[in-house]
């Protein structure tokens, strides 16, 4: 390499996976056969965009994509609507011409027609000059000294070929790209390393109208090959359940790509954290306002960060939706140059990543990362440097970056149950009182954590109305005040856990808690070691005879029995905490997890879901989560 330099030449070395090891090879010389301004790997819902972007400013732009169509989830995996997200963006330019080619026989949206939405990408990415490459994986990542990207090696119909860059968008939907030049990458629950349930979408035909049809089919580890196969296989059998007469309608087909929520994150060079925008700890740059509720599927939420479950266990506020400012610094990998990173993978957590991975949002990302790389390439600059203000004036003229898109926290107004409406957190004693008084007291129970952390005085008031005649009132401050972390609480979260107080809040239009479920989850985050005896009655085979939970059965008999499901996780999961906490108290939870998983027995007293099916992989996984955590102690 040393005379290498001295000639001039850059030293360079390759980047491959090799028996899931990341491999570098060092290169003598290279000789490219191809050159490009960008390159995009991954076409997908963020990559399409970055590439039509990218193209659009007039850079020689190409397009890597290992399926045969571009938009990914939006198109071949039939998320062909919109959830949440902003507005604002090309985005909306192509779904009006999208709109032309659609028709008027889809039901959810005119433009949910994957095959208009594939062919209107492909003619605007081709209108602009690029070059697109179907049926292509990127096998090998080129960087020199500085690990700068100058390039990547692909495989396709003519076999390996090696192409140079400027700048390298990984569009991919694990990271694939970053993690196989060596940047840190993070997957998964912290507790037990499962992601968000995927889903998969069935197309079928009714009363001459087509509709697409999904849902939650499972948990998979998408890195494992073998796993990745048996969950494709599975969900396709999910569907085809399913009995279809001439009146009830008629499958088209499934569609070919799993909706898988969760991948790989990058550490960028800053991170999205939920904790931190909770804490009003947000971007004063942002390039996009990302907009949804906190979307984490899957019941069992007593395993999530106590982060998630403060907002949506103590708080019920599951299903608010909050924006969320985006900046540009998630999408630059830490430690390398000339690589950006666009999509759900960028540097988040997984918490604040259920809220900014819409559709919508995950196109504007893309744009931001064409931008980006125009601004890098036209000023000879590193991709870290380029200058904010130019970006953002570019992302402007599109409204990708709108002020107007900075919302605030709202309820969506969606369902029977709440209006549409801002939601302004309360600082009036008396508004407060009132919150907590109803059957809807999320807002005052989060605006009294408020308050506590900005050191203004709410306890006081709180432990007082423990005191009142009102129900609501005084189990709900009890809530609050465990919210902030005060323990005079616990004596009221141990009467209204002992009396399994089935009352169910009512601030969301889903996801809404049972109060005593969250009374179990404040007293394990309070590690409440008083409370460990009437914890283990719950996780005991006799807890499922209460009355209070009922079997909620399926259209083909299947039954969950979704509130004990909590109660138990729940316990389990707050005998763990205080086991974590108190080493003398062990040797006694120990035995109690041990006895309430033993051979499985509990899955049957929860659920007679098959084994392949998603509710009962959910049940198994409490006896693992218990297993692991024994085996630490």
């Amino acid at each position: 390499m040393r005379n290498l330099q001295e000639k001039g030449i850059i030293a360079m070395r390759m980047c491959y996976k090799e028996n899931n090891r990341i491999t570098y090879a060092n290169i003598d010389e290279i000789d490219f056969k191809h050159a490009y301004d960008v390159i995009v790997v991954g076409l997908g819902t963020a990559g399409a965009y970055a590439a039509i972007t990218a193209a659009k400013n007039k850079l020689k732009v190409l397009g890597i994509e290992r399926l045969n169509c571009m938009g990914g989830t939006s198109t071949a995996g039939g998320v062909l609507g919109y959830y949440f997200g902003s507005s604002g963006g090309l985005f909306e330019d192509v779904d009006k011409k999208i709109d032309k080619y659609s028709g008027t026989v889809y039901t959810s949206s005119t433009r949910a027609c994957g095959e208009a939405k594939i062919y209107v990408l492909e003619q605007e990415l081709l209108s602009y000059g690029a070059d697109i490459f179907y049926e292509t994986i990127c096998t090998g990542v080129f960087l020199d000294e500085h690990n700068k990207v100058k390039g990547i090696r692909v495989f396709h119909q003519e076999g390996f070929t090696d192409i140079s860059c400027k700048v390298l968008i990984d569009g991919t939907g694990d990271s694939d790209i970053c993690e196989m030049i060596g940047v840190k990458t993070y997957f998964g629950r912290e507790m037990d390393g499962v992601t968000v349930p995927f889903t998969s979408v069935m197309t079928s035909i009714i009363d001459k109208r087509i509709l697409g049809t999904n849902f939650d089919c499972g948990r998979v580890d998408q890195r494992d090959p073998w796993e990745l196969s048996k969950a494709i296989i599975r969900s396709n059998s999910c569907h085809l359940k399913e009995k279809y007469t001439a009146e009830g309608g008629r499958m088209l087909f499934i569609c070919p790509l799993l909706g898988i929520r969760e991948g790989r994150f990058i550490e960028g060079k800053e991170t999205l954290r939920l904790k931190d925008f909770f804490e009003g700890k947000i971007t004063q740059k942002p390039v996009f306002y990302a907009y949804a509720d906190v979307d984490k599927h899957g019941f069992d939420n007593a395993f999530e960060s106590e982060t998630l479950q403060d907002w949506t266990v103590a708080s019920n506020l599951g299903a608010v939706n909050v924006t969320v400012p985006v900046p540009y610094e998630i999408m630059i990998p830490k430690g390398f140059l000339g690589i950006l990173r666009a999509g759900r993978g960028m540097s988040m957590d997984r918490d604040m990543a259920n809220c900014v991975r819409m559709i919508r949002d995950m196109q504007k990302a893309g744009e931001v990362a064409g931008n980006a790389a125009y601004l890098s390439i036209v000023n000879d600059c590193e991709l870290e440097e380029i200058d904010y203000e130019q970006l953002r004036a570019m992302l402007e003229k599109t409204k990708c970056y709108d002020a107007a898109n900075n919302r605030g926290f709202w309820f969506d107004g969606r369902g029977d149950n709440v209006e549409r409406r801002r939601i302004e957190w309360l600082t009036d004693i008396d508004d407060i009182k009132k919150g907590l008084s109803s059957s809807k007291p999320g807002v005052a129970i989060w605006s009294c954590k408020l308050l506590h952390r900005n050191n203004k005085e709410i306890t006081g008031a709180l432990e007082e109305w423990l005191k009142a005649d009102c129900e609501n009132l005084s189990k709900h401050s009890a809530i609050a005040l465990a919210l902030c972390g005060v323990k005079s609480s616990l004596p009221h979260l141990r009467q209204i856990a002992e009396e399994r107080d089935n009352f169910v809040l009512q601030d969301c239009r889903k996801h809404n808690q049972i109060r005593g479920v969250i009374a179990v989850y404040l007293i394990g985050k309070l590690r409440d070691v008083k409370m460990v005896d009437g914890l283990i009655e719950f996780i005991k085979p006799e807890e499922v005879n209460h009355p209070m939970y009922v079997r909620e059965y399926s259209a083909d008999g299947y039954w969950f029995n979704k509130i004990y499901f909590q109660f138990f996780s729940h316990s389990i999961m707050a005998l763990i905490k205080i086991g974590r906490d108190y080493k003398d108290l062990r040797k006694k939870i120990q035995s109690a997890l041990k006895e309430a998983v033993k051979d499985n027995e509990y899955i049957s007293r929860i659920t007679n879901y098959k084994e392949e099916d998603y509710i009962y992989s959910v049940v198994k996984n409490v006896g693992r989560i218990v297993e692991s955590e024994i085996c630490r102690w």
